[in-house]
């Protein structure tokens, strides 16, 4: 702890800050919220399906309140997670922050960086009728490993790119 604290004075003035895609926190969000109300709005037949005498309605309609909730829950967690992630760079280093919690590597304690590609292929319709796959980038993630053994990934970023010119100047 004392270390991490001793890393973080040493850091000097904040350059620029990278936070987590905004699109999928923005989806997760959405998708939540609309699984919240659909889940309301179920809970709103019930009243319906006790005075029909119950039964298998009232199981129904609540068993798929609780599924649609369930499904708000979840979603909202993943925008949550998506929130907190960001990475901020500074003169002599960078803070890596995730919802667990923040990692700080000076530029000088940086042993290893490694670079992962990752694309999907999607199927393009060429003239004529032809089909082809085209290979798509979709992310750059980045692996950090400190001298003393510590690791932390970043991935899902805004300007994945910028931020690895940034990092390989530095180290």
């Amino acid at each position: 702890m004392k270390n991490q604290q001793n890393r973080r004075s040493r850091l000097g003035q904040l350059q620029r800050t990278f936070q987590a895609r905004g699109s999928i926190r923005k989806i997760m969000l959405g998708v939540g919220i609309f699984l919240l109300l659909g889940g309301l709005c179920w809970l709103g037949f019930l009243p319906s399906a006790l005075a029909e005498g119950g039964g298998r309605s009232v199981g129904v309609v609540v068993g798929m309140a609780v599924v649609l909730f369930f499904g708000g829950a979840l979603s909202l967690g993943v925008y949550y997670v998506h929130k907190k992630r960001r990475v901020e760079v500074y003169e002599n280093g960078l803070v890596i922050t995730t919802w667990r919690g923040s990692a700080t590597f000076l530029w000088d304690e940086i042993d290893n960086v490694e670079k992962d590609h990752v694309h999907v292929y999607l199927e393009k319709r060429a003239p004529g009728g032809w089909r082809r796959k085209e290979k798509a980038l979709v992310d750059i993630r980045y692996t950090i490993t400190g001298r003393d053994g510590r690791t932390a990934k970043i991935q899902s970023v805004e300007n994945a790119a910028v931020l690895g010119e940034i990092i390989e100047r530095f180290v």
